[in-house]
């Protein structure tokens, strides 16, 4: 029984995120950004000038997906990337004003689906699904972090990475 419960959370869970993802995707079907840019943006948006490297560490994502969506960013207009002056091997990214545009209309379009998401929900239902999203973050955070740390322990000594 509670193995069917736990299953069913995690096929309701993929389900709230794939028609979260729908919804994105025709919201901001004339942007000319992907919805997994959305977190680089907002990063960006916040920070003003940050090195592709703080983005990567920030978001728990490679430095390499970072900087294959900055560099599709910087085709479309949304951001700017410059070498650093003291350290050329570092890329440091800022919004332009498209950027700041898009930034600024998805936040809306996130909101809009977050007002139909919660449609009906009652304050304190609100609140408690704040507590339990931000308790399984916490536990996913410890998880990972141990992950990283097994794979540390398990990877060969390798030369130290350029800095983005």
């Amino acid at each position: 029984m509670f193995l069917q419960k736990f299953v069913r959370l995690l096929d309701l869970d993929r389900k709230s995120h794939t028609l979260y993802q729908s919804c994105v995707f025709q919201l901001l079907a004339g942007e000319e950004l992907h919805p997994s840019q959305l977190p680089i943006l907002w990063t960006i948006a916040q920070t003003g000038r940050i090195s592709q490297g703080q983005i990567a560490q920030i978001l728990g994502v490679s430095r390499a997906a970072v900087a294959v969506s900055a560099k599709r960013m910087e085709k479309a207009g949304l951001v700017r990337r410059e070498k650093e002056r003291e350290d050329q091997r570092r890329t440091m990214v800022s919004l332009t004003p498209k950027g700041s545009g898009a930034a600024h209309r998805a936040r809306a379009c996130q909101e809009s689906i977050l007002a139909r998401r919660l449609a009906g929900f009652t304050q304190e239902e609100i609140l408690a699904l704040l507590e339990f999203y931000e308790r399984m973050n916490h536990n996913l955070e410890g998880y990972r972090r141990e992950l990283e740390q097994r794979q540390e322990a398990a990877a060969p000594v390798r030369k130290k990475e350029a800095v983005c």
